[in-house]
C-alpha cells in the first residue's frame, strides 16, 4: 500500500475505536459479533457526529468493510454482515484549468522563488499529469529519447503501482531545463503537500484565479484541458495517466463545450452529403 492507504487505514482504527467506546462502551469486539446494524451506526457517526465529507466517510467504510471480508474469506466469522451494505459518496466535480487560466499562471510574476518552484512543479504536472507522490520520486533515469529526437517518461504509479507512460510536450521540456542539477531526481527538493497545497492557493490569487487549486487540479488539468480537449483518445490518456481501468479515467475528463462543439462540427461535415435535403 502506498503511505496515503496506509495512513487512512491507520486512522480508521482511531475513528473504530472512538465510535465503539462511544456506542458500545468497549474498545474492542468479537468479529463473531459484528451485524449489519454495526457499519450503518459507523456511518451515522462519521458523518454526523464527525462531520467528515462523503467522499471521506466513503473511504473509512470500505477500509471497514475490506478488513471483515478477508477475516470472512479466511473463516474467522461466521457471516459476512457487511455484504449487502452499499455506499457510494457522490462523485465530487472535478476542478481543472482552462487555457486561459493556465497561461495566467504561466506567465503571471511571483513574489518569491519558493513560489517559482511550486508553480513549476505544479506546471509540469499540468502538462504530463504526475501526480505528486509520483513527481516526488520521478527520477532523471526515468526519462529517454526515441530515435526521433522525442523524451518520454516511464513508470510506476505509487498508488496502484501500474505503469504510466508520458510523451513531454514542449512546456514540460522547458520546465525540465530548468532544474538539471546533477541529483538523481528531477525535483530535488519536494515540499509537504499541504505545503504547496497552501503555496498554490496564494499563486492562483495572485493570478487572478477563483477557483480552489491544489496539485492535483493540475492532474485533472492535463487529463481534460491538455488531452481530451485536444482530441486524444480515452484510451490514450488511461496509459498516460496509469489507470487500470478506463472507468477511472472517466471521472477525470469532462465533456466540455468546446468538445461538443468540435466532435457535432466533426460529425456535420461526414454527414453533410449523405443526408442533403
Amino acid at each position: 500500500r502506498c503511505h496515503g492507504t496506509w495512513n487512512r487505514y491507520y486512522k480508521s482504527i482511531d475513528h473504530l475505536r472512538t465510535f465503539m467506546r462511544k456506542e458500545y462502551n468497549v474498545s474492542d469486539m468479537p468479529l463473531a459479533e459484528l451485524e449489519q446494524s454495526f457499519i450503518e451506526q459507523y456511518h451515522v457517526y462519521l458523518k454526523s457526529d464527525l462531520g467528515l465529507k462523503p467522499t471521506t466517510v466513503s473511504g473509512y467504510l470500505k477500509c471497514l468493510k475490506y478488513v471483515v471480508k478477508i477475516a470472512f474469506n479466511n473463516g474467522w466469522m461466521p457471516r459476512n454482515p457487511f455484504s449487502l451494505y452499499q455506499y457510494t459518496a457522490p462523485n465530487p466535480e472535478r476542478s481543472f484549468l482552462t487555457e486561459d487560466e493556465l497561461r495566467r499562471m504561466m506567465t503571471t510574476e511571483l513574489r518569491y522563488k519558493r513560489q517559482d518552484y511550486n508553480r513549476d512543479m505544479f506546471l509540469f504536472s499540468c502538462f504530463t499529469g504526475i501526480c505528486y507522490a509520483d513527481l516526488k520520486t520521478l527520477a532523471w533515469k526515468q526519462l529517454e529519447q526515441d530515435t526521433h529526437g522525442d523524451w518520454w517518461v516511464t513508470g510506476n504509479r505509487c498508488k496502484t503501482d501500474t505503469r504510466y507512460v508520458v510523451k513531454l510536450l514542449p512546456a514540460a521540456l522547458s520546465i525540465l531545463e530548468r532544474y538539471r542539477d546533477g541529483t538523481d531526481y528531477v525535483f530535488s527538493f519536494m515540499p509537504h503537500l499541504n505545503t504547496v497545497d497552501r503555496s498554490l492557493k496564494r499563486i492562483a490569487a495572485l493570478c487572478g484565479i477563483e477557483k480552489k487549486l491544489t496539485f492535483h487540479v493540475g492532474r485533472h488539468t492535463y487529463a481534460t484541458t491538455i488531452c481530451l480537449m485536444n482530441g486524444v483518445s480515452l484510451e490514450t490518456l488511461s496509459k498516460m495517466l496509469g489507470h487500470k481501468r478506463i472507468t477511472t479515467t472517466q471521472t477525470y475528463a469532462k465533456v466540455t463545450q468546446p468538445m461538443i462543439d468540435r466532435e457535432v462540427t466533426m460529425l456535420r461535415e461526414k454527414l453533410a452529403t449523405k443526408f442533403s435535403m
